[in-house]
């Protein structure tokens, strides 16, 4: 006996649309960081999305958020600071 396969969920139904577009966005980012190692680099990228910086600890990371910003705004990455401390402090042990 055969029987209907449900439809899944539909994770935008009823959202505005920046939170389509931060979806396409985040997607197409990595995506690009993956094939190239720049997520701003996607071809059609509009010039208006925000350039999501070099990941450095003293400067910043990349927020995504439909509900906040609107988009992703970059932001300093300052609350998990100290176990990137003791990472980095480690590095020698991985020849890094």
């Amino acid at each position: 006996m055969l029987t209907k396969l449900s439809q899944p969920p539909l994770p935008f139904t009823n959202k505005p649309q920046n939170f389509i577009d931060l979806a396409a966005l985040m997607s197409k980012s990595w995506a690009s960081f993956i094939n190239s190692g720049n997520p701003n680099g996607w071809v059609g990228r509009p010039a208006s999305s925000p350039n999501w910086p070099e990941y450095s600890i003293a400067t910043q990371d990349m927020l995504f958020d439909a509900n906040i910003t609107g988009l992703a705004m970059p932001e300093s990455d300052t609350w998990r600071q100290e176990g990137i401390a003791l990472i980095n402090s480690l590095n020698f042990a991985y020849q890094r």
